[in-house]
């Protein structure tokens, strides 16, 4: 699976465009994969955002890179 690994300007977003704050819809994607992949398609419907300690749990589970596994690329 191939990843971005970039580092820097990362967020969690949601996987799934359903109102779950849990970790299992959480992925961690820098600002370029973001804008250029489905979930930011997908996603219209404002959420509550994540707790602190969500993103923190969701960063770590992702040793801090970007998750995208795009393997045309993203940019």
């Amino acid at each position: 699976m191939v990843r971005c690994n970039r580092i820097n300007n990362l967020n969690v977003y949601y996987k799934f465009n359903i109102s779950d704050n849990s970790q299992n819809n959480a992925i961690v994607l820098c600002d370029q994969c973001y804008e250029k992949s489905n979930y930011f398609k997908k996603i219209k419907i404002e959420f509550l955002s994540f707790s602190l300690l969500t993103k923190i749990q969701a960063k770590v589970n992702a040793d801090f890179t970007c998750e995208c596994t795009n393997d045309r690329g993203c940019h």
